[in-house]
């Protein structure tokens, strides 16, 4: 039996394997999708479509069948799948924070390219922030300029370009958590020449992701460098 490594070993190899595993993930889902595109046209508007049934039709139907038995409706909706079966039951409130969330926009500016990519650059900016952490690196004042002042102090230069490209991505990351994906002025201050204007969506394509995958592998790849289980936690 081969034995995990985040099990066994040392704690420098259990950190290294917990980015590497949370990196591949990422990438996985980024490569499925890309094999699957053509298949998939129709699947964003299917799964609005099945949201939008699950929040607006069900509510009232429950309700009066509720009201019919002397009971009280619990506000849990059905989710169906691609053929009608339940796939489970949830609050309509969480239906509706999930609605949002991934279609901040509603449907005429929702595809699945972009609801798909966006999530791998959450991952993709996940895995090397939960690396930084792990090895004792304050990220409060922001990822890249907190990693690229630890590996200085480590003799080891991140190049302008992957400074960039992991800039980039920690901004793209920002806006598409915590502004729906539309470009603000904290992005615009700290990408060299956005190409994008306050206001507008942050587009996600494959080559946009394929930056900053090659910007987190390689950061991550030299903070690997310095961990010797010396001082990390």
């Amino acid at each position: 039996m081969i034995p995990d490594p985040l099990d066994s070993g040392q704690p420098s190899q259990r950190r290294w394997e917990a980015c590497r595993a949370q990196y591949a993930a990422a990438l996985l889902m980024h490569w499925v999708y890309a094999d699957l595109r053509a298949d998939a046209a129709g699947l964003v508007e299917d799964l609005w479509g099945r949201l939008q049934t699950s929040i607006v039709d069900y509510p009232e139907l429950l309700q009066r069948s509720a009201a019919e038995q002397g009971e009280t409706w619990d506000h849990h909706v059905p989710f169906h799948d691609r053929h009608g079966g339940v796939v489970f039951w949830a609050h309509e409130e969480d239906l509706s924070d999930l609605l949002d969330a991934l279609f901040p926009h509603d449907l005429p500016n929702a595809s699945v390219d972009q609801v798909t990519n966006a999530s791998v650059v959450i991952q993709l900016h996940a895995a090397l922030d939960a690396y930084a952490k792990a090895l004792g690196i304050s990220v409060a004042k922001g990822l890249p300029a907190a990693v690229r002042t630890f590996l200085q102090a480590a003799s080891q230069t991140v190049s302008v370009d992957v400074f960039d490209d992991l800039t980039d991505c920690d901004a793209t990351r920002n806006v598409l958590v915590h502004n729906r994906g539309i470009v603000d002025d904290t992005y615009i201050r700290k990408v060299r020449d956005p190409t994008y204007h306050v206001g507008e969506l942050r587009v996600v394509n494959g080559s946009v992701i394929d930056r900053f995958a090659a910007a987190v592998r390689s950061v991550a790849a030299m903070l690997k460098v310095t961990d010797n289980d010396s001082g990390a936690a």
